[in-house]
């Protein structure tokens, strides 16, 4: 996922005109910030919808984003980007954030989806999941 913005610097009598290239700067800024939230909304709906439709059923991760890009109607030339983000919502929602090896880890019992990992694993949302029976 590409963090950068591209503005044209303004230019008045072929001098760089700080004041309009930085207010320029502003305004493509903003207009990312928004399209970027848009996304995200755009990706917990779909994610959302794909759990509504698979209620409660483990999925495993690389087939999740993919699922998610084609439910946003992903074109070949931003498929990975949008299945890479769908994942990251997945993980930033998930019963564990961080990583061990970093010293980040950080638990979340009460998270939407829970990963499981090897045999009978995928991430399911936890609301779809019955409770276990006490014994």
């Amino acid at each position: 996922m590409s963090n950068s913005l591209t503005v044209t610097l303004v230019t008045s009598g072929g001098r760089i005109d700080q004041a309009a290239s930085q207010e320029a700067f502003r305004g493509a800024l903003v207009k990312r910030i928004a399209e970027l939230e848009t996304e995200q909304d755009e990706i917990a709906d779909a994610v959302s919808a794909l759990f509504d439709q698979y209620q409660g059923k483990p999925i495993a991760m690389p087939t999740l984003g993919s699922m998610v890009a084609q439910r946003l109607n992903a074109q070949p030339e931003n498929f990975k980007v949008l299945s890479d983000r769908a994942l990251e919502y997945v993980r930033a929602n998930s019963q564990t954030t961080g990583s061990e090896d970093e010293g980040n880890l950080t638990q979340h019992p009460d998270s939407e989806f829970v990963i499981g990992k090897g045999k009978g694993g995928g991430c399911y949302r936890r609301a779809d999941r019955p409770a276990p029976v006490a014994k």
